[in-house]
């Protein structure tokens, strides 16, 4: 029972994107799918990590797929060889620093701090892009609150996050009362938060009249 508690209480945004994604999977476009794709596998390792007990290695092995997923949303959204290939060489760059961190720094079962850091200043950087190439086009026939919001969303927690990861072992060392206020604020929190927003994107998207241009 008290393990039921506590994922229902980390995972009542997720689990909510989950159920309103797989209503309106029909509906969604491919942008969305991918993201329904990386809020599944984030649930089921969440739950995995909870039942075992095993955080670090459960989330070590979600990083690289959660990773992947959210470029190849990008790429969905941009959909050309140019950007392909840079979110290719992003995706490598992010795989270099999590083996590295892995094999010289942590090992397999402790969270690779670094490499999730990597992971948020890329993904940051990647879906700030996509708004502000939304936003410059020269005409936009309909404004899409689904995009804005669920890049918000995404921006909401990789953003402060990726700082955050890459100096936890200094505060925990330092004021470890700090650490857990910023951990529960920063990952528990805005993880709600995020997939809040995402839940709320899969509704928009899904419940709107098709357009003749899809993402």
């Amino acid at each position: 029972m008290e393990t039921i508690i506590i994922l229902l209480k980390e995972l009542y945004t997720a689990i909510l994107a989950l159920i309103i994604g797989l209503v309106l999977f029909k509906n969604l476009t491919r942008f969305y799918r991918i993201l329904f794709l990386q809020v599944f596998i984030y649930v089921v390792a969440d739950i995995i990590a909870v039942s075992v007990g095993e955080n670090g290695l459960v989330f070590n092995v979600l990083m690289p797929f959660e990773t992947a997923l959210l470029l190849l949303a990008a790429q969905a959204y941009f959909n050309s060889s140019n950007s392909k290939l840079i979110l290719s060489l992003l995706y490598l760059i992010f795989l270099a620093s999590f083996f590295t961190d892995i094999y010289f720094r942590t090992g397999i079962s402790v969270l690779a701090t670094y490499a999730s850091s990597v992971q948020g200043f890329l993904i940051s950087g990647v879906y700030i892009t996509i708004l502000f190439f939304y936003f410059m086009k020269k005409k936009i026939k309909r404004f899409d609150i689904s995009l804005s919001v669920s890049c918000i969303g995404l921006l909401i927690y990789f953003a402060p996050g990726a700082p955050y990861l890459s100096l936890i072992w200094y505060i925990q060392d330092f004021d470890p009362n700090l650490n857990e206020k910023l951990f529960i604020f920063i990952v528990v929190f805005l993880a709600s938060i995020r997939y809040l927003c995402i839940a709320i994107a899969f509704y928009i998207a899904g419940t709107r009249k098709p357009s003749p241009s899809k993402l």
